[in-house]
């Protein structure tokens, strides 16, 4: 199962503190797992040789924090470059170039639906960008029944070669009433409330995902929110296919095994 580091800064220098050491997290699986080839099969499980990392924005009254974003961040490791500074005996000759694997970057929308914020993100280096189901339907009933808008996201975000997903809160009762998005590919499961990292675990985020799992079976389905070791083997056996974490790497001594033992679960 995949894991996928969030960064959820509420400061620029947190931002640019943890997008650096995730790139040291990722990139150092990333080198273990090429030495095996482009996957590596863990108990029956494969894990994607992917450098991905979940970007948490909040915005108030949606969350109780305004989270901290540096596009400039971003763009610099979205493609990451290093010159040789040895002998000719090293890979490259001094002063050349060697272009890293660079990060894929996702946006996770905490904030009210609206068209033109929607565009600013995807106009930013994100490879996919999550917003939440509910505040899709919440507009759309504002609007008239001619004027989709999960079509109008879908559209735009093609347009701008984004990938689109929706993120579904824990609501049992609710989810299964309500109408499902239809052509979405990834599909994130908050087990939190929307806001600060550090929040505890919400099982009922298990319901969910097999609910998802049953009636989307072509999705991808990550889960998010007081993701540990223990509990990351239950929302595998839901079925879902990667978990995001924040406070257990990054509150930990040493992130790059507190990530390691959520991998090898």
């Amino acid at each position: 199962m995949q894991v996928i580091p969030v960064i959820n800064c509420t400061t620029l220098k947190c931002f640019r503190g943890r997008v650096k050491k995730a790139a040291e997290i990722l990139n150092t699986e990333i080198r273990r797992l090429q030495n095996q080839g482009s996957t590596s099969a863990d108990r029956g499980r494969t894990f994607r040789a992917e450098p991905r990392v979940h970007i948490d924005i909040g915005r108030p009254p949606f969350t109780p924090q305004r989270n901290a974003v540096c596009v400039k961040t971003l763009k610099e490791y979205a493609v990451r470059e290093t010159k040789a500074r040895s002998s000719p005996s090293t890979e490259l000759r001094a002063g050349q170039t060697k272009v890293q694997p660079r990060l894929l970057f996702e946006a996770h929308l905490m904030m009210p639906w609206n068209r033109r914020s929607f565009l600013a993100y995807l106009r930013m280096p994100f490879e996919r960008v999550y917003v939440h189901w509910d505040e899709i339907l919440r507009s759309a009933s504002r609007r008239t029944q001619d004027d989709s808008e999960l079509s109008w996201a879908q559209e735009q975000a093609k347009r701008y070669k984004k990938e689109l997903g929706m993120v579904f809160e824990v609501q049992p009762s609710r989810i299964k009433v309500e109408p499902l998005p239809e052509g979405i590919k990834h599909v994130l499961v908050l087990a939190v409330k929307p806001g600060k990292s550090g929040q505890a675990f919400n099982p009922k985020a298990l319901q969910t995902i097999r609910f998802l799992k049953k009636k989307l079976p072509n999705v991808t389905i990550t889960v998010d929110g007081g993701v540990t070791p223990v509990n990351a083997k239950k929302i595998f056996k839901a079925g879902a296919n990667a978990v995001t974490s924040g406070s257990y790497i990054w509150d930990s001594d040493n992130p790059i095994h507190a990530y390691n033992e959520l991998r090898n679960f």
